[in-house]
């Protein structure tokens, strides 16, 4: 359990600075050249430039899986489901782009996976979490312990008759 929440934790970092980095220099240069790009690629979408793309990933790749990475490494309640909603905004960003430009790249396709791994992750992580055994399997086995010291004492000190 701990591997796939650390291994999530890693791969929404490596999103996170992919995305600051993208993001970076498409408001570096609206036009895309610097990462390859063609403004002609935005033709029949609602953007005449790379700026407001360049915010979206920064803001809902970057930022949220930040924010993903953080509650997961915390392990606070409910960061399964934050996992689950990165995986889809980053699948959803993908398919939108793949749509726009009308090409597939390969970054789109590891970008893709890497989507569909956090869909994949946050759901195995929520099974786990959710299972009846796994909470707190600790208390369990001090408890049973408990129950095994307090039977041999109770036996030890019995009356017999």
């Amino acid at each position: 359990m701990k591997t796939a929440r650390q291994l999530t934790v890693a791969l929404l970092l490596v999103l996170a600075l992919s995305a600051f980095v993208g993001g970076y220099f498409l408001l570096s240069d609206t036009s895309g050249h610097l990462l390859q790009l063609s403004v002609d690629d935005l033709k029949g979408s609602p953007f005449k430039d790379y700026g407001t793309p360049a915010w979206l990933l920064i803001v809902f790749v970057g930022v949220f899986s930040v924010l993903a990475a953080a509650m997961t490494y915390k392990h606070t309640k409910g960061f399964e489901g934050f996992i689950i909603v990165e995986g889809a905004i980053l699948l959803i960003f993908i398919i939108s782009e793949t749509i726009l430009i009308q090409e597939l790249r390969f970054t789109q396709v590891m970008l893709g996976l890497c989507g569909f791994a956090l869909l994949l992750l946050g759901s195995l992580i929520r099974k786990i979490e959710t299972a009846p055994e796994h909470h707190n399997p600790q208390q369990q086995i001090h408890h049973s312990q408990a129950s095994a010291h307090k039977k041999s004492h109770y036996h030890k000190h019995r009356k017999r008759g």
